[in-house]
């Protein structure tokens, strides 16, 4: 099941896992995507275990 994280818990994540866990990483890629002018939206896939980035505009089909 793929679940859509907060950048909040993501953001508590870097914390207790410090400056070099991946949830940094993440959280830069949704940085630059900010920085472009659209909005990141990161889902947890609880079968794979992983966090993939997209953005709000992909999903509602805005840029096509």
């Amino acid at each position: 099941m793929k679940i859509e994280l907060s950048e909040v818990i993501l953001k508590e994540a870097a914390t207790i896992t410090g400056p070099d866990s991946n949830f940094h990483k993440i959280l830069m890629q949704g940085l630059e995507i900010k920085n472009t002018g659209l909005t990141p939206v990161y889902i947890y896939d609880d079968y794979l275990g992983t966090i993939e980035i997209t953005t709000e505009e992909k999903i509602s089909n805005k840029l096509n």
